[in-house]
């Protein structure tokens, strides 16, 4: 049999065991201190293999600790564990030998040897002697760890010390760098050493200033044993005090704003707030699952906020240690998290490389903090994120080795240093906001001057404002020539060789094969334009039955791309649970997709969408423009189809001209072009608005998109100036409705050459006895809008009177305001089946108004009661889903619709149902309502929906 190699301590321990009992000297021998078998040198290790998994301070089986020798000595759920001296009386061995139930370790699960067992039954006779001492200080009658750890002996480095944390005190006038073992004060100006503290046990994590710049706290620990704070007096440089509680190193450390309060986090997954004065804990807040890498206090100290390596931010009541929330938003570990001066803001990044801003509303009670802005932040872990003392700026440090400054309102970014020469993970503001402080890895330690003016806010950086850009708005030139005809003549294949026209034009032509066989297929055409003039090139090919599936470019009168619009992106993502075809509108399931918001852009694979409305779950994902029909494309671009796993990207459009900061994510250039009309009206067919940049010559270059060509690839192009214009249409020529009921009505706008304003419709002329919706409004980049028309129950209901109703449409195209009559409303027509329910929307908080009003306002969630009345209806009744509340304004949803919808169960008339306002939305007015699905489509009399300005 091969036996294990034992070192040379382990067998000479063995061999006296052995022994003992045949030889008085051998016994006498044992009380050889250098043959008893250490704690920590030789029981240690055994526990650590076959025990402490189950015995340790996160996981107490048996109420037993097995991992230090006081909790060994504490004993367990039985009692004591061991009768120092007779190792046979002892219920650890007896459990490990299997004289005792339950054996352990369990049989499932590796056993000690026989050497082991022997190794500890020697250790328990010899007196289970506690570990030598170590000089770590024990302060308050806080209980840590004895047991001494076995470090090798390595000789010391001459360079630097890598730094590992800075502060600025309060008064600006020092500022304090921690390394491994030690902490310097150094002037705030000139970064000279002023006085120094050497022999804190391992690497100090944190520094803070407090009592007016008089005390130095400096967090520290030895891993795996416990951590320290010790608080030094500057002016005499002695030790004031050391707390000692935690069983890990102190990762972190925060000051309450009065500095009565200290909160401390450590490895072990603990806070613990300390009383300064006293330097006793206070309170013990759990329920982290990883270190706690980062603390900050409100400034009224009521509320603290952790950042840890659970990929969570947690929320705290100081006075009582209760978790106000959890955000959980982030996908990596956290390490920095900071609160805004004013207390309305949370700040946290970290592995992800992610900024978050939550604003903060649980202060005295538990409650959701919503997230306000992600922000892809730097190529690398972001090791700290701090405000400045104003509010107005955040600064990040990553491990990049970038240093960047932020818009504190917005998270775009205002500047970008050069790159740290050494990786740095520590940071430091000034009181006064002017500089930052960073120390880095190889010792070094850097002033940078924070003193630039922040830019004001403008529209297209508010938070979800830079989904509503837009094209560069254009200018409209009266065309007074009519159009004329024109016929390509070949040759005319590059922009050298371009046919010159003059606008308004339609030129008919044919992609035929070139007769050299080199050459592609393509025709080009040469024109002018001013500066500014938006120009229309339309392609009619497809929809005269020509097999040329066109596509269409505007160039330089050389030939070259003009860029159109540049895309940056803010987040990244990729499709999840299946890919997309190139017409559906619903079901975008993103990853990280709580991180977005509506009206945001997202790019894939060169198709840009806008997100309509957000997933009702796991189980759904987002409804992009235009919310029915086949999806548009915006910028030109042509919806195609994507593949699961697919990357996509949250851009921000900027001008092709505006300057991009480089923030790790890519940025496209989208030029003048277009496969396929990007509205879905003319199939196969372009269509491109081009806005010249300059006055000048420019070229249009059409082709087929595969790179087909022959005799019957025939097409008209129209190049003519924009002329912004709107149709409104009723999608149902009649209605037909019951006395004492109502019907909904649909309206659906046809934008022309770039128009994408609102439109007011007005209905006038309605006879007594009818009530219509009215006014309607159809929002800017919206073509839907409802009403209902109502019969009073004693109403006759004359069709010839209904054709008097007619509705008036307005709307400001480039600053005039246009007027057009659409006539009648329609026909309306009596249905002679009693309604089977009735239907009532109702405003939850109640009103003295004739009519009701639902108020909200922007960023808040109010509730509504839906009531019904089963006259001829025994079943559930549903209402539809987020857009359960017809005609609302865009951003204004049901918010609680589940997989379900809203639903009233056959037992049930009321259902409570919860509506939130995006933050971005504006004051407005709509006339709003609900129906039901199927049992006639009742419909419930419009209330109004007021939506109120910002508080």
């Amino acid at each position: 049999m091969t036996l294990p190699l034992l070192s040379n301590r382990i067998f000479r321990i063995l061999l006296i065991v052995s022994s003992a009992a045949c030889s008085a000297f051998a016994q006498t021998e044992r009380t050889d201190d250098s043959l008893v078998p250490d704690f920590q040198a030789d029981v240690t290790p055994i526990f650590t293999k076959y025990c402490a998994g189950c015995h340790n301070q996160d996981e107490v089986n048996g109420e037993f600790i097995i991992t230090s020798w006081e909790s060994i000595q504490a004993g367990g759920e039985n009692g004591p564990v061991i009768v120092a001296g007779n190792s046979e009386q002892s219920r650890l061995i007896q459990l490990m030998t299997g004289q005792e139930e339950p054996i352990m370790p369990p049989e499932d699960e590796p056993a000690p040897t026989d050497n082991d067992i022997a190794v500890v039954k020697a250790w328990i006779d010899a007196g289970a002697k506690r570990p030598a001492e170590i000089s770590l200080p024990q302060q308050n009658n806080q209980t840590a760890s004895t047991t001494p750890l076995n470090t090798p002996a390595l000789a010391a480095s001459l360079a630097a010390k890598p730094i590992t944390a800075v502060a600025y005190s309060s008064l600006g006038k020092f500022a304090a760098v921690a390394r491994y073992q030690t902490v310097e004060l150094v002037s705030a100006d000139s970064l000279a050493e002023i006085r120094r503290w050497d022999n804190h046990p391992g690497k100090v994590q944190a520094v803070a200033f407090a009592n007016q710049d008089s005390k130095l706290f400096a967090a520290s620990g030895v891993t795996g044993l416990q951590g320290e704070v010790r608080i030094w007096d500057l002016a005499s440089g002695k030790l004031a005090k050391t707390l000692t509680g935690h069983r890990d190193v102190v990762y972190t450390m925060a000051l309450s704003p009065d500095e009565t309060m200290l909160a401390t986090g450590s490895y072990d997954r603990n806070i613990l707030l300390w009383d300064v004065r006293t330097g006793r804990v206070v309170r013990e807040l759990s329920g982290h699952n990883g270190a706690i890498y980062d603390l900050a206090f409100s400034p009224d100290g009521q509320v603290l906020v952790s950042a840890s390596a659970d990929a969570t931010v947690k929320v705290w009541s100081v006075a009582t240690g209760e978790r106000l929330d959890t955000l959980s938003q982030p996908l990596k570990e956290q390490y920095s998290v900071d609160i805004s001066p004013d207390g309305q803001r949370i700040i946290a990044a970290g592995e992800d490389n992610r900024i978050r801003q939550w604003q903060l509303v649980s202060t005295n009670q538990p409650k959701i903090n919503p997230l306000l802005i992600a922000r892809f932040g730097h190529e690398g872990a972001i090791q700290r994120v701090r405000y400045s003392a104003d509010g107005r700026r955040i600064v990040s440090l990553a491990s990049d080795r970038t240093l960047k400054v932020w818009n504190a309102e917005t998270l775009t970014q205002l500047h970008a240093y050069e790159r740290q020469p050494e990786d740095a993970q520590s940071l430091a503001l000034t009181p006064d906001g002017n500089f930052a402080l960073v120390g880095r890895m190889n010792g070094s330690l850097e002033r940078f001057d924070l003193r630039f003016e922040v830019p004001p806010i403008s529209p297209s950086d508010a938070t979800g404002a830079e989904a509503n850009a837009s094209s560069p708005e254009a200018d409209v030139v009266n065309e007074s020539a009519e159009i004329s005809d024109f016929t390509e003549q070949e040759p005319n294949n590059n922009a050298k060789l371009a046919n010159s026209v003059e606008l308004p034009v339609i030129i008919s032509g044919v992609i035929a094969k070139e007769t050299d066989g080199q050459a592609m297929a393509e025709d080009w055409f040469r024109f002018n334009a001013s500066a500014g003039q938006a120009i229309m090139v339309e392609v009619n090919a497809a929809r005269d039955g020509s097999p040329l599936d066109s596509h269409i470019e505007i160039r330089t009168s050389h030939g070259l791309p003009i860029p159109q619009i540049k895309l940056q992106a803010v987040r990244d993502s990729y499709f999840t649970f299946r890919g997309k075809d190139s017409s559906t509108v619903g079901d975008f399931r993103l990853h990280n997709w709580e991180e977005m918001q509506l009206n945001q852009y997202l790019y894939a694979n060169g198709e840009v969408v806008k997100l309509f409305h957000y997933p009702r779950g796991p189980d759904s994902g987002f409804n992009v423009y235009p919310n029915f029909g086949s999806r548009f494309g915006f910028f030109g671009t042509t919806p195609i189809a994507h593949a699961l796993n697919e990357p996509c990207y949250i851009v921000q459009p900027l001008s092709p001209a505006e300057t991009v900061i480089p923030n790790g994510l890519p940025v496209f250039t989208l030029h003048y072009e277009n496969d396929d009309d990007s509205r879905r009206q003319w199939g196969a067919d372009s269509r491109l608005q081009f806005v010249a940049p300059t006055d000048g010559e420019y070229t249009v270059r059409i082709k087929d998109a595969r790179d087909f060509a022959g005799d019957d690839f025939r097409y008209k192009l129209t190049l003519r100036t924009a002329r912004p214009d709107f149709q409104v249409r009723f999608t149902s020529p009649s209605i037909e409705v019951s006395q004492g009921a109502g019907r909904k009505f649909e309206v659906q706008l046809d934008r022309m050459d770039g128009f994408d304003q609102r439109v007011r419709l007005e209905v006038t002329n309605v006879p007594d006895g009818i009530s219509v919706t009215s006014p309607i409004v159809i929002e800017a980049g919206h073509l839907r809008a409802w009403g209902v028309v109502w019969v009073d129950e004693n109403c006759e209901l004359d069709s010839e009177n209904a054709k008097s109703i007619t509705v008036n449409a307005t709307a400001v195209i480039n600053g005039r305001h246009v007027s057009k009559e659409l006539g009648p409303l329609g026909e309306l027509k009596l249905n002679n089946e009693s309604p089977k329910l009735s239907v009532e929307l109702v405003a939850e908080v109640p009103n003295d108004a004739a009519t009701q009003t639902l108020s909200i306002r922007p960023g808040t969630t109010v509730t509504a009661n839906v009531r019904i009345q089963r006259l001829d209806a025994s079943g559930p009744i549903s209402f539809g889903k987020e857009d359960a509340v017809v005609n609302s304004a865009h951003g204004v949803f049901v918010d609680n619709t589940g997989l379900n919808g809203v639903l009233i169960p056959p037992d049930q008339t009321e259902r409570t149902i919860f509506i939130t306002a995006e933050p971005w939305v504006q004051p407005a007015e709509r006339w709003v309502f609900v129906e039901s699905e199927g049992y006639g489509n009742a419909v419930s009399q419009p209330i109004r929906l007021q939506i109120l300005p910002c508080e």
